[in-house]
């Protein structure tokens, strides 16, 4: 497995409002790199067990995964874990720092299968993975904060 650690962000934002924005499966081709299709398979779109079937293009690669969520807490933690397609987890880790402002840890794993085909498939998407991965941490640094003001202008 490889284990793709991200910088913790800091969001001056409430901790429910990072964790609403991040759980909804909606914003994840707004600010997740790469993600083409992400559709829900489960009558549940958010918590425990909701599925998704999901695709991404990294770099050549069109990786496809349906993903189920294995692990919530509200405002703490959504962890998933592919069922099949491409062998992958991410996990937010939720912590608010006062009334106004949260940090959001966020890991990445994938496994990559064996043989000549793993060994191609990792040199294809093993850089491309670095580059998704700070453009997705920053798009969400921008789209979290946008989804804040939306929301307080329609209250």
């Amino acid at each position: 497995m490889v284990d793709v650690h991200v910088p913790d962000t800091i969001y001056e934002v409430p901790v429910d409002i990072a964790f609403d924005y991040l759980n909804d499966y909606n914003s994840f081709k707004e600010f997740m790199f790469g993600v083409n299709h992400l559709e829900p398979i489960s009558e549940n779109t958010s918590g425990l067990g909701a599925t998704f079937e999901g695709g991404m293009m990294l770099g050549p690669a069109h990786l496809k995964s349906t993903v189920k969520v294995i692990d919530w807490k509200q405002n703490e933690l959504i962890s998933m874990e592919s069922i099949a397609g491409f062998d992958c987890t991410l996990q937010f880790s939720f912590a608010p720092l006062g009334e106004s402002r949260s940090k959001v840890s966020s890991e990445v794993s994938y496994r990559l299968p064996g043989g000549i085909a793993g060994k191609l498939l990792g040199k294809t998407i093993q850089p491309f993975v670095a580059i998704a991965t700070k453009h997705s941490v920053d798009n969400a640094a921008k789209h979290v904060p946008a989804y804040y003001a939306r929301r307080r202008n329609s209250a």
